[in-house]
């Protein structure tokens, strides 16, 4: 889950100014192009006033995130984490997924919305850890987690579709 969290947050950067300006939400106006790619990529910015980089870029997906990371720990103290894992997982397929088959503007930004809410399980993740650690291992455990982090934050841009495509800008 930690892994593929980054993808899915990474995954859009290649490819998400041709997308927008597939969706015709632009009416041709190749310069609004940015302002809409942003709204889908940094919609509610100020909401993280960090010098991270990848917080500042997939603010849409994180701030929806943020939102329903405490709802996804109560439910996984009540059904079990494993199925608020698999949810998770589940959900953040189908929503990548909707986001891929989006044809509108609209859709795009409810998709990345949904990928959000979906996959707040990076709280229900550390309670595992520390479930499955003492005190002998916990410190190798916690520090493989930005370690995955960045591994599946890398993958995110080389795996794009549009990976070495060129589009050229005027």
């Amino acid at each position: 889950m930690q892994f593929c969290e980054p993808i899915t947050a990474t995954v859009i950067f290649p490819f998400i100014f041709q997308l927008v300006n597939e969706t015709g939400v632009t009416n041709g106006n190749e310069d609004r192009t940015g302002y809409y790619a942003g709204i889908i990529v940094r919609i509610f910015l100020f909401v993280f006033l960090s010098t991270s980089l990848q917080t500042t870029q997939e603010s849409t997906f994180f701030l929806v995130q943020t939102l329903f990371i405490l709802q996804w720990g109560r439910l996984s103290d009540k059904i079990g984490r494993k199925p608020v894992v698999l949810i998770g997982l589940l959900g953040l397929t189908l929503s990548m997924l909707s986001f891929g088959l989006s044809r509108t503007f609209p859709a795009l930004v409810a998709s990345r919305s949904l990928v959000g809410l979906l996959n707040g399980n990076i709280g229900v993740l550390k309670s595992m850890l520390g479930e499955i650690t003492d005190d002998t291992n916990i410190a190798k455990g916690v520090t493989f987690l930005p370690i995955v982090w960045s591994m599946g934050s890398t993958i995110g841009y080389v795996h794009s579709p549009n990976w070495g495509i060129h589009v050229e800008c005027n």
